[in-house]
């Protein structure tokens, strides 16, 4: 080694000290460096997300238990149990508990849930009452 430094002009010995004690070990300690700050980040980036998914499982459960405690309440409302005289009711009847129903249903309403009433009819009692008998 010694005899290859001294066949060398100056410049060329400049640089390849400069290469040995500089560039070398900027290399090696930008390559510790880096997997240091990789699982640091890593582990902030985890941990970030944990919370973030306990913080929306809770939000999710607590979305859940209020919208069951909201139609349990409404099941067993005055306006729900008068759903049982129905078809005994004239049309005037039902129309006006349908509206007292659908008011009732609107306090329940916020801007993610909206509550509403659905009659499903069977298809044929539809078809009976649209086409003329002759």
């Amino acid at each position: 080694m010694r005899k290859m430094l001294s066949n060398m002009n100056l410049m060329k010995k400049l640089i390849v000290l400069l290469i040995l004690f500089v560039v070398i070990p900027i290399l090696v300690l930008d390559l510790f460096v880096a997997k240091k700050l990789e699982s640091i980040t890593e582990e902030q980036v985890g941990n970030a997300l944990l919370q973030l998914v306990r913080g929306s499982h809770l939000t999710l459960d607590r979305e859940s238990s209020d919208f069951e405690e909201k139609t349990e309440k409404i099941m067993i409302s005055q306006e729900i149990q008068q759903l049982a005289s129905i078809p005994s009711s004239s049309e005037y009847e039902r129309f006006e508990i349908f509206k007292a129903l659908d008011k009732y249903l609107n306090n329940y309403s916020t801007s993610a849930v909206r509550y509403s009433l659905f009659f499903r009819t069977q298809i044929s009692s539809i078809r009976s009452s649209l086409i003329p008998i002759f």
